[in-house]
């Protein structure tokens, strides 16, 4: 099934904290050979809801450096806006980890319609079917395995408003090499790059979530924990309490300010 990101796209201010800025559904297929070595990896890529005037990329980064970026063809993806430099291979340049830019801008595979501020938020708006982006990676042969690969612990981020340095990953998920730094502890922002601390607030309250499974997600401007009333205790427990927040169970969500 489908994994799902949801993006709060203000950071390093908390904003509005309706974490549907960017909701994309996520799947990844890998193929391998004859020989147990990873050939091809499949990404399909929904997106689902833009609650944003904001013009975001998004993209994600291999968690293994050992892998040559050289080693890894990709195809399928959407960039056009001029401000990402792919190789010739289709990978991010400049970075040590390969890194997928999936799209450049979120509004390029969701139109918004004339006088909405974002697509898929508003219940009084206009419903817009989602679109996917797939992605085929094409792996050099006989190099690599799926537990070097590891895309369970994939990296993915966005792109706030078409500004390359201007990331935001999940919760203690370190930046890419090309993140403007000057970002980090400004505002609500409680980064500490020492102790591998990155997108969160004093109070351990994150940008970016990943649930293993298709996410309801909030209305346009009503915070998530008056949605799915059991985040903020497992945000703030650093994921030790209600680890199972976004289920539907009873007493934990208030389905008036769910999409």
């Amino acid at each position: 099934g489908y994994g799902t990101l949801a993006f709060e796209d203000l950071w390093p201010a908390r904003g509005d904290y309706d974490f549907n800025d960017l909701v994309v559904d996520y799947q990844f297929r890998t193929i391998t050979n004859s020989e147990n070595y990873v050939s091809e990896i499949q990404g399909d890529f929904v997106v689902r809801a833009i609650g944003a005037s904001f013009e975001n990329g998004f993209g994600f980064q291999f968690p293994n450096s050992a892998i040559d970026n050289d080693d890894i063809n990709v195809t399928g993806y959407s960039v056009i806006n001029n401000y990402i430099t792919l190789t010739a291979k289709g990978i991010e340049s400049s970075q040590n980890k390969p890194t997928v830019i999936v799209f450049d801008n979120a509004f390029d595979i969701l139109s918004r319609i004339s006088g909405e501020i974002g697509v898929n938020t508003d219940p009084e708006g206009t419903e817009i079917e989602p679109d996917t982006v797939k992605i085929i990676m094409t792996i050099k042969p006989n190099q690599y395995t799926e537990n070097q690969i590891n895309l369970s612990n994939f990296n993915p981020f966005i792109m706030v408003d078409l500004t390359r340095g201007k990331e935001i990953h999940l919760p203690d998920y370190p930046p890419t090499n090309l993140v403007n730094e000057v970002y980090f502890n400004t505002l609500h922002d409680n980064s500490d790059q020492i102790q591998g601390r990155y997108y969160k607030t004093e109070a351990n309250l994150p940008w970016c979530i990943n649930v293993y499974q298709s996410f309801d997600y909030p209305i346009e401007k009503s915070a998530i924990i008056t949605a799915h009333l059991k985040f903020a205790f497992w945000a703030e427990s650093n994921g030790v309490d209600f680890a199972d927040w976004y289920l539907d169970k009873d007493s934990y969500r208030n389905t008036e300010n769910i999409y």
